[in-house]
């Protein structure tokens, strides 16, 4: 069987680590983690998992991190991914058959992006149409950094593959746990430190969700789950500070459900389901 490196970058990652390390363990071979100095429990959760920690140098950035850890697998094949993400068992069955039978160099991998504890899948917005190459042999792609965007490239003749979504084989990630995470991403986009929800930033918010929610009041059926997600982050900015603790720790819990369910994929012994995965194909 092929060997597979894991590549992934951390900071302060205690509450997600866990969860990615889990879904990966039973079947890389190597797991890469750059780290950029966390002061939490996140190295302390990777060593449980036998990874290679290496302390990134310099002005910490994700991208650069991410770049540091591919450079650093001993493996040629090498799956990047990111620490609020989860690779689910027929996803990592389907990875481990590509890179046994070498189908492919390069892998574009579907992604199922949740947000709030929802499902993000419409006929505009899909786990096919936001494919990633997060999946391929080092040697046969360039990588480049860009405006701080990390650009993974097939290089000339490199035969690449798509992994056409079946409904239990998307990378799953957790763009927002909590509608807290998107008002603190939302800060970080338009550089506001200060600390607390500042006022004209909640009022930017709300008038662009609450736009967005008449937009998709036409679409009713088509939108539905966005006009939740949207209605959660309403429903979070208009309460006070002991109410938005609440819901907090209810989308947390919500999160942990979600991903806990993932995981209990695992149970069991993977490469007996691997070898049944193999004979059904063949």
């Amino acid at each position: 069987m092929e060997k597979i490196s894991i590549a992934i970058a951390t900071f302060n990652d205690e509450e997600n680590l866990p969860y990615v390390l889990n879904s990966v363990c039973t079947w890389a071979n190597e797991i890469i983690l750059a780290d950029g100095g966390s002061a939490d429990k996140t190295l302390e959760i990777a060593n449980r998992y036998d990874a290679r920690i290496f302390e990134y140098q310099g002005k910490w950035s994700y991208t650069e991190a991410k770049k540091a850890a591919i450079e650093r697998a001993t493996n040629e094949n090498i799956l990047l991914i990111d620490t609020d993400e989860i690779v689910p068992k027929y996803l990592a069955m389907e990875l481990l058959y590509i890179a046994e039978k070498k189908i492919a160099e390069t892998v574009f991998i579907p992604i199922s992006t949740y947000i709030i504890g929802e499902f993000l899948d419409t006929n505009f917005f899909t786990p096919d149409s936001d494919a990633s190459l997060r999946f391929f042999q080092k040697s046969k792609v360039n990588i480049s950094i860009f405006n701080d965007f990390l650009y993974i490239n097939p290089l000339h003749e490199t035969k690449v593959h798509y992994i056409k979504y079946r409904g239990n084989n998307g990378l799953i990630h957790f763009a927002y746990p909590n509608p807290y995470d998107y008002i603190e991403k939302f800060k970080e986009y338009y550089n506001i430190e200060a600390n607390g929800l500042s006022v004209d930033l909640e009022k930017f918010i709300k008038e662009n969700l609450y736009y967005g929610v008449k937009t998709f009041k036409i679409y009713e059926k088509e939108f539905s789950g966005i006009r939740l997600i949207i209605s959660k982050i309403l429903h979070f900015l208009n309460a006070d500070k002991a109410e938005r603790n609440i819901q907090k720790k209810i989308n947390l819990k919500k999160y942990h459900f979600i991903a806990d369910k993932f995981i209990e994929e695992y149970k069991g012994d993977l490469f007996q389901d691997y070898s049944l995965y193999k004979s059904n194909l063949s």
